[in-house]
């Protein structure tokens, strides 16, 4: 059974996308180029940066897609 997902629940989904990966890219190159020294994960670093960026902002958009509801 496949939900259709809002904007903002969209743009949520995303966001944690982009979260993992920078996780995965920004902290595992720092990880890796500490215990191995080989300067190969140095540029992969930036590209995870990027992606916690990306993550931020589509997180700042979806917010904005929400609307509050009075009780």
């Amino acid at each position: 059974c496949q939900q259709r997902l809002f904007y903002g629940q969209r743009l949520l989904r995303w966001s944690g996308n982009f979260f993992v990966i920078g996780i995965i890219l920004f902290s595992g190159s720092l990880y890796a180029l500490a215990l191995t020294q080989s300067a190969w994960f140095g540029p992969i670093t930036p590209v995870g940066g990027v992606a916690f960026m990306v993550g931020w902002l589509l997180l700042a958009l979806a917010a904005t897609k929400f609307k509050t509801v009075k009780l």
